[in-house]
């Protein structure tokens, strides 16, 4: 059972950390099995993520916005102070469909699902986390 506070106790809750009005980031395109997904990122002036939208044109209603409520419970997240990693921690190899090849993103040959996909994509980019990608770079690569 938890304790419930009495109205004078104080308690700690993280304060938002909200982004410019302007703001840098990127937009990615990729398709897994045929289904193509949008990707993009918002981020504070020191180059760290502070908001992410998703978008599928194919998929149902349900699907889109569930998709959506994800992006948007990652983007407060991250702006109270989750580190991404606890994101990628959680997400990582997430299973359901769409899932298999993808198609359009140098790092990224194979996921999960979406939230797998972008979890990695989100790794790589902003914690440089190559170990989350199933294509290895040139460089990397045994001759």
């Amino acid at each position: 059972m938890s304790k419930m506070l009495a109205p004078d106790e104080s308690r700690n809750i993280a304060v938002r950390k909200k982004l410019p009005t302007r703001r840098k980031g990127y937009t990615q395109k990729f398709k897994i099995k045929g289904q193509t997904v949008y990707m993009s990122t918002g981020e504070y002036p020191d180059g760290k993520l502070g908001e992410i939208f998703i978008d599928m044109h194919k998929e149902g209603a349900p699907f889109r916005g569930m998709l959506n409520a994800f992006a948007m419970s990652l983007s407060i997240g991250l702006q109270h102070g989750v580190p991404l990693e606890e994101y990628i921690d959680a997400y990582l190899l997430f299973k359901f469909e769409p899932s298999g090849d993808v198609t359009g993103h140098k790092n990224i040959s194979f996921c999960n699902s979406v939230i797998d996909c972008i979890v990695r994509d989100l790794g790589i980019n902003y914690l440089n986390r190559g170990d989350l990608a199933t294509v290895k770079e040139k460089d990397d690569l045994d001759v």
